[in-house]
């Protein structure tokens, strides 16, 4: 009864094709045309990898909170090298040149309407002096010295008071012990006087700021430029002007950064710069997955095209076929355009699938259709006829295969991750808009463009072939051999797949040669800034400093930034180091400043006078002198002698002027280092106001009169492993993470999150694509022993399609891991096929495969296979390693069906007869 309401279905509809096909090309035509209208239109592009996550899981929810109170880390990322980048050494005159390359960038960039705000540095004058201690150790103390050279300044109220005070610290000095102190002395002599010496030949009405002479390490640049750690790299945010309309909202604004970016930089050839940023990159890997999609598109129509035309000996039965393909696939866009209404990096393969399974449905049928043709005339009930038997033979296997494959991809609705939602979504659509493409559109034009059987070479005339008979004979000769191989086989690529582990490293899987993540690589790698951390998110300062101690105290964290910055891990040892400092020269401080007009004694000779009385007494001190320090107090007389000089040429009265002036910079340099080492030893904790929000402000965030902290928590590398992503780092790390916050969050939470969730969500989905499968291979043929044997090719070749990635060295990841549905649905295809062609003709051998089955799936499989193979040709090495594993995989599914299946089969039949044997009646004796 199932067998006979099928055929009879099949054969209404093949009247209908045979007595409407113009009707039916015009419908498709029609249909598909509106479909490309409404994807050109509506279609667009999701490249923002979170939204493949719902948003329903609590995670994804925390992550999803961060990423909207700061929303910088979709900023344009602009680096700027400052080292040569030929030799990759530190060179100030290519340093001078990358400063000036953003100096200018960054004035084009402000005038671009591409852009909201770019930031490439603060103003010192902005920073908090108590500042100091979030330098490195030796950064530290080396300004911790200077504040603590500043006690002779802070104790002398003019700067003859401040001469004795240097004279008298010199003759204390065992300068002959410690000659480097001794000429670090006198140059530091030699600047003042130089200082005092430019005062007095400035104009009386202008300022002279003595501490750029003085103490030049004391006086901080007035711009500061954003750069890595080890100061490298200069670093540019740019914050891109969004266009909700376009299929890339930020696309513009990449391009237009790019363009001015490549302007300038034609003026610094010496100068390696480029882009990235997280947006960046997600960007640029659509648009290199969308570039490899089309390539590999285009070429499996052409490779599947000659494959067919030299598999049939015909040019127009492929061409027809690849028509009715191509309607069906446009049918597909315009599916996926209303039912999800954008591509993303996975789903972008989508017609690359459709090419390689699309065509399979018409393969079957030309197979079919050409075995039966020549038996009937050429006229519509010919055509009928043949059509029907055509359907009756292959059309029960094309239907079943059609909807297992789309059931196995429809099993990944039912997870979390919506990116392998969408995919399943759509190609379990496409598949079936496909199949109906080939059973309506192609037997169609077939009935108007291929009307008489004469244009048909016959299978045993050809001189191509994909598949003969003859070769899988060997296999069912030896029935019980053939399948102890498979078994010891498929048994030693279960152990070798025991050893595959799961990559969480998405970065592995992005294109190559990206001018993005190259950057993004180097900047790790050479900036010494990790571009990879866990976040934790804080209602207060409080709460951030007590996570960040107890960040701090564990072993598998590197650091903490962010907020975090204002707690340094070693902030008690330098707050030590500053009372010490603190107690030599703070109450010399405090008092300088208590001193607001300074008592100057009246007995005091002039400045002038003093330093020539010490330009006379340079000679015999000269002689008492080693060597080395010689030339040094040569300069130091020098510019004594430029001070004296300059002072004497002066009249009396202006001279008395610019000696008065002098007095008012010096107390000005006075006030000013005093109050910069009061403001530096300062022992209180760091503030938000200590750094400028240039510095600061991407990790504070207010919304709705609460203030919000993040810290960025890096991790600790062990020595043989430089990957963040690597497994030994990522699980520990993250977990330890959660321990201490359970609510942390950021990219490399996320990415362990996700792709546990891509793990357990293809799991999932291949057991339900096991069980959906397995049920409707039981509907079709009312067996369970039959529906199991469909799956034997699929579950062999996955088992050493695994064992050869553990060969090649290649791990699951969160991209090869698609195939675990793919290939229950893709594989058992063939089966089904062999399977309805034993029961249709159970005794021709080779069993299952016979009367042009071998033929039709080996022309599938290598259909897809060039399909999926195509991919193999992309710079997204994700996409890559997909068609890859699907390539294999179909390959090692087609060996089974060559061998497994029909040397089962041939067991099966074997054990049948001998039973038939057993029971036929004895004949009785006349």
């Amino acid at each position: 009864m199932h067998d006979q309401l099928r055929h009879r279905l099949l054969g209404w509809w093949a009247g209908i094709i045979s007595h409407w096909p113009g009707w039916i090309l015009a419908i498709a035509l029609l249909l598909a045309l509106a479909a490309v209208a409404v994807t050109v239109s509506q279609l667009s592009f999701q490249s923002n990898r979170n939204d493949l996550i719902s948003e329903d899981i609590d995670w994804n929810q925390r992550f999803i909170h961060w990423r909207s109170l700061f929303p910088g880390k979709d900023d344009i990322i602009i680096i700027v090298e400052t080292h040569d980048p030929a030799t990759g050494a530190a060179d100030d005159e290519t340093a001078a040149r990358a400063r000036a390359l953003v100096n200018e960038l960054a004035e084009r960039l402000e005038a671009s309407d591409a852009v909201v705000e770019v930031v490439w540095g603060f103003d010192q004058s902005a920073v908090h002096p108590r500042s100091v201690r979030l330098l490195s150790m030796d950064a530290f103390e080396a300004q911790l010295a200077e504040v603590g050279a500043a006690g002779p300044l802070l104790e002398s109220a003019t700067p003859q008071a401040l001469i004795r005070q240097g004279l008298a610290q010199a003759d204390g000095d065992e300068t002959d012990e410690d000659p480097a102190q001794a000429q670090a002395g006198l140059e530091a002599f030699t600047q003042l006087i130089r200082g005092f010496t430019h005062r007095m030949q400035t104009q009386t009405d202008e300022t002279v700021d003595l501490m750029q002479f003085a103490a030049p390490g004391m006086s901080p640049a007035e711009w500061e430029y954003l750069a890595t750690p080890n100061q490298r790299f200069l670093i540019m945010q740019v914050v891109p002007r969004e266009d909700p309309g376009a299929l890339s909202p930020i696309g513009r604004s990449i391009g237009e950064v790019r363009r001015l970016l490549r302007e300038v930089g034609r003026d610094y050839p010496d100068v390696a710069f480029g882009t990235t940023g997280v947006a960046v990159v997600e960007t640029d890997e659509t648009a290199a997955a969308t570039a490899d999609s089309t390539k590999a598109s285009i070429l499996a129509v052409v490779l599947i095209t000659l494959l067919l035309v030299a598999a049939f000996h015909s040019l127009r039965m492929p061409l027809l076929l690849m028509i009715a393909l191509m309607i069906g696939i446009a049918w597909s866009f315009g599916f996926l355009t209303l039912a999800v209404g954008h591509l993303q990096v996975i789903s972008v393969i989508f017609a690359v699938i459709l090419l390689g399974l699309g065509v399979a449905f018409g393969i079957h049928l030309i197979t079919g259709f050409e075995l039966h043709r020549h038996r009937h005339p050429d006229s519509e009930e010919g055509f009928r006829a043949t059509m029907r038997e055509t359907f009756e033979s292959v059309g029960p296997g094309i239907v079943t295969g059609a909807f297992t494959t789309a059931a196995a991809f429809s099993t990944t609705l039912l997870t979390d991750f919506r990116g392998v939602a969408e995919m399943g979504l759509i190609a379990a659509g496409g598949i079936l808009l496909c199949l109906l493409a080939m059973v309506s559109v192609f037997p169609a034009l077939l009935r108007l463009y291929k009307r008489k059987h004469k244009h048909f070479v016959r299978l045993e005339s050809r001189t191509f072939h994909v598949f003969e008979e003859r070769w899988v004979s060997p296999f069912t000769r030896r029935p019980k051999l053939t399948l102890a191989i498979a078994g010891v086989i498929t048994g030693l690529s279960l152990v070798a797949v025991s050893q595959l582990r799961f990559d969480y490293n998405l970065v592995e899987l992005m294109p190559h040669n990206i001018e993005s993540v190259e950057w993004q690589r180097r900047i790790a790698d050479d900036g010494e800034q990790s571009i990879w951390s866990a976040v934790s998110v804080a209602n207060s300062l409080e709460e951030a400093r007590m996570l960040t101690r107890q960040y701090q105290a564990m072993g598998s964290v590197d650091g903490v930034g962010g907020i975090g910055m204002l707690f340094p891990r070693d902030e008690d040892e330098k707050l030590s180091l500053i009372r010490d400092v603190q107690a030599q020269v703070g109450a010399a401080a405090e008092q300088a400043l208590a001193e607001r007009v300074p008592e100057t004694p009246t007995d005091e000779p002039s400045l002038v006078e003093q330093l020539r009385s010490l330009q006379l007494s340079l000679p015999f001190v000269q002689a008492q002198l080693p060597p080395a320090l010689r030339p040094t107090l040569r300069d130091t007389s020098a510019a004594i002698n430029e001070f004296v000089t300059t002072a004497q040429a002066l009249p009396a009265d202006e001279r008395e002027r610019r000696l008065n002036a002098l007095q008012r910079d010096y107390d000005r340099w006075r006030e000013q280092t005093a109050q910069l080492v009061s403001a530096t030893l300062d022992d209180g904790p760091m503030q938000l106001t200590d750094l400028p929000a240039e510095a600061i402000g991407a990790y504070v965030a207010e919304r709705d009169g609460q203030q919000w902290f993040v810290l960025e928590v890096y991790p600790r590398l062990p020595e043989d492993v430089t990957d963040p992503l690597n497994p030994r780092v990522l699980g520990p790390f993250v977990t330890e993470v959660q321990a201490v916050d359970p609510e942390a969050t950021g990219a490399m939470v996320q990415l362990y999150l996700s792709g546990d969730l891509i793990w357990r969500s293809y799991l999932l989905a291949g057991g339900l694509a096991l069980s959906a499968v397995l049920v409707l291979v039981w509907v079709d043929f009312r067996s369970i022993r039959d529906a199991a044997l469909t799956l034997v090719p699929v579950a062999a070749g996955f088992a050493v399609t695994f064992a050869i990635m553990w060969l090649v060295g290649l791990n699951i990841n969160p991209a090869n891991i698609m195939v675990l549905p793919l290939m229950f649905g893709i594989g058992v295809d063939a089966g089904v096929h062999m399977l309805h062609r034993y029961r249709q003709d159970p005794t021709r051998r080779p069993l299952g495969l016979a009367g042009g089955t071998g033929k039709g799936i080996t022309l599938t499989s290598f259909t897809t296979m060039i399909g999926f193979g195509s991919l193999m040709l992309a710079q997204h090495r994700g996409i890559a390693g997909i068609g890859f594993v699907l390539s294999v995989g179909i390959g090692m599914t087609l060996l089974a069906c060559w061998t497994i299946v029909p040397a089962w089969l041939e067991l099966r039949t074997r054990a049948e007869q001998s039973k038939s044997k057993g029971k036929q009646p004895h004949a009785q004796p006349g």
